[in-house]
Order: C-alpha cells, then structure tokens, then sequence
C-alpha cells in the first residue's frame, strides 16, 4: 500500500496514519525512505496527542515547533492537513488545530504488508 511522501529537512519522509492509543486520536509518523521505499529510519511525530483539549471531527494538532519547525507548512503544502488558524495552549507552547485530510495515507503496517 502506498502512502503520500513529503521533503523533510532534504529528506524524503513517508507520512503515516496511526492512533494514539489511549484516546484513539489520529496521530501522523514520518519515517525517512530510501529511494526504493524503504523504511530508513523515524524523522518526527508531527501531531500531539492532548486529551484534554477539545477537538472537532477529523482535527488534529500539528507540533509545528522546536525541531519539528516548518512541519505544518509541509502538511499543507502536501494537501495532509488544512490549517484552522486556531491554536492550543501546550505545556510549552502552542499546537496548530487543523482539518486532517486521511486520503493517500495509510499506517506503517498496511504500508509494509504492501511491500512483500
């Protein structure tokens, strides 16, 4: 199965959907990969999970600081996420609320079930 791919600091990086497990928010893994689609090694997570922040149907918060900086304009450019312009109050910072768009990402297993 493929999922979409985006350049991260130079590098390609494979996009997946998972779960966070205790509230099973979306949550976005990007994972570098080689030329032939191989995993090479996790870039960044680049939502937060933050339960007790309320958040509308298919809304997720993108960490968009620290090393994760430039991260949202990645999602956005690559059609994943669309920013709402709100943001939330974090232990050290603000995360950016945005409307997560699911079509062409799949999880890392699906992604690597379709690789055999």
């Amino acid at each position: 199965m493929k999922t979409k791919i985006v350049s991260v600091f130079d590098e390609p990086c494979a996009v997946f959907l998972e779960q966070y497990t205790n509230n099973k928010r979306p949550a976005l893994q990007l994972y570098v990969v080689s030329e032939n689609g191989m995993l090479v090694e996790p870039m960044m997570t680049a939502s937060i999970n933050a339960p007790e922040v309320s958040l509308g149907d298919e809304e997720i918060i993108i960490k968009d600081f620290a090393e994760n900086h430039g991260i949202l304009k990645v999602l956005a450019e690559a059609g994943i996420v669309t920013p709402t312009g709100r943001q939330v109050p974090l232990t050290h910072a603000l995360g950016d609320v945005c409307k997560l768009n699911t079509r062409g990402l799949c999880s890392m297993l699906e992604y690597q079930g379709g690789r055999s």
